[in-house]
């Protein structure tokens, strides 16, 4: 079974390899609707009000979706406990289930290790829906909720206390992640090409679940298929990749069968993507990660998922990225009783 709580990530350094947003566009890629605004609304929806009771309660806030909200708040400038500076709780009501986008601003963030989630406010065991990770000056998520109270929590990481307060805006907008990172048309941009006979040529990350574990093979011979190129991602743009999750699979002894990693490089204007892993039928559960290339041996940090338990697909998931940089998208077929050959393909979608 997969099942993920959420995370906090202190001391990662999330910046990795250059890339450009050269002027030749590769194959399979088309323009995407810019109907998803930078901007958030003018005022704020909803003010932090209880910035001591809201570490362990959420603020009620009176808000409810799927009408778009706002909210403001800061990071306190305290002195870390246990490497948390300060964790702020709020709460709101979805009236209309469905997909939605979750963006936390924070420009003045600098070295926090910021993280946000949401998970039902009544909390418990399987209350978590998702999260994400601040990477530059912001975080961004898509996450699929019902018609219950739901709370948004913000934590905020760091060895020392920040100099001052660091100012943060939450938004709340309903979200069509389907819709605007659709399967691109015609040629791939990349298809695989490095995975060898024994299917372990581009395997590179070791993926467990119970607790979910993330580590660099121990191969010597595994490498990421040269995609950067074919795959920088220029904003407003879609590019598709292909490839397969084949047998033999490699003897592997994770909870994956094949696993292929392909690495990608945001332009000079992209700090958002989307990720789309289609495929056919319904005899295969595929699953990819978002990861920050990791330095040297360490271990590959994530910065999304798309891990849901079933085997119709697709699987999304949206994730801030900095600009100008290399990550790996690393895909995988979860265990199954009798596996089975599965082409896939890849949509990479810059949201911005």
């Amino acid at each position: 079974m997969k099942m993920r709580v959420a995370t906090l990530w202190f001391g990662v350094a999330l910046a990795a390899c250059g890339g450009d947003d050269g002027g030749d566009q590769p194959d399979a890629l088309h323009g995407v609707d810019g109907s998803v605004s930078d901007a958030a609304p003018d005022d704020c929806d909803y003010t932090e009000a209880d910035d001591d009771g809201n570490a362990t309660a959420a603020e009620a806030t009176g808000l409810d979706v799927p009408g778009a909200i706002k909210i403001c708040g800061s990071v306190a400038a305290r002195v870390p406990t246990g490497q948390i500076v300060d964790t702020d709780r709020y709460a709101f009501t979805v009236e209309t289930a469905g997909p939605y986008l979750v963006r936390v601003d924070a420009p003045a963030g600098g070295v926090l290790a910021l993280s946000a989630g949401v998970s039902l406010a009544a909390g418990g065991d399987g209350s978590f829906r998702n999260d994400g990770v601040y990477i530059g000056d912001h975080l961004v998520f898509s996450v699929a909720l019902e018609t219950a109270e739901f709370a948004i929590e913000v934590i905020a990481g760091d060895n020392a206390a920040p100099d001052s307060a660091v100012p943060y805006t939450i938004t709340i907008v309903p979200d069509q992640p389907a819709a605007r990172c659709t399967t691109v048309s015609g040629t791939a941009a990349y298809t695989e090409a490095t995975d060898t006979a024994t299917n372990t040529g581009n395997d590179m990350v070791e993926v467990s679940w119970g607790p979910f574990a993330a580590v660099q093979t121990a191969a010597t011979t595994d490498a990421p298929e040269p995609s950067a190129s074919a795959l920088t991602i220029s904003a407003g743009m879609s590019y598709k990749a292909s490839g397969a999750a084949s047998l033999p699979n490699g003897g592997t002894t994770d909870t994956y069968q094949d696993r292929d990693t392909y690495v990608l490089a945001t332009g000079a204007q992209t700090n958002e993507i989307t990720v789309r892993l289609s495929w056919e039928g319904t005899d295969a559960d595929l699953d990819f990660l978002v990861l920050a290339v990791p330095q040297g041996a360490s271990a590959p940090v994530p910065l999304a998922f798309g891990t849901l338990a079933g085997t119709s697909g697709p699987e999304l998931a949206t994730t801030a990225a900095l600009r100008s940089t290399q990550y790996w998208v690393w895909v995988g077929e979860y265990d199954a009783t009798v596996p089975v050959a599965k082409p896939y393909e890849l949509t990479i979608t810059a949201l911005r």
